[in-house]
């Protein structure tokens, strides 16, 4: 069973106007009934964080 968005939101520690914004912009998506699979939705998560970071590195 999938997560809310406000559950998710809790779920990270962030606010569910940052999960909204992801699923908006594709890096992170919901199932059928609009939920969010945690653990899929935390790699997804991770991933993007991480593609962040390398980009601000290689800004400095």
């Amino acid at each position: 069973m999938g997560l809310s968005i406000r559950a998710y939101a809790a779920h990270r520690g962030v606010s569910h106007t940052s999960v909204r914004k992801a699923i908006a912009s594709g890096r992170l998506t919901t199932g059928p009934d609009g939920t969010i699979d945690p653990d899929k939705a935390d790699r997804a998560w991770v991933c993007a964080r991480s593609r962040v970071d390398r980009r601000r590195r290689s800004l400095e």
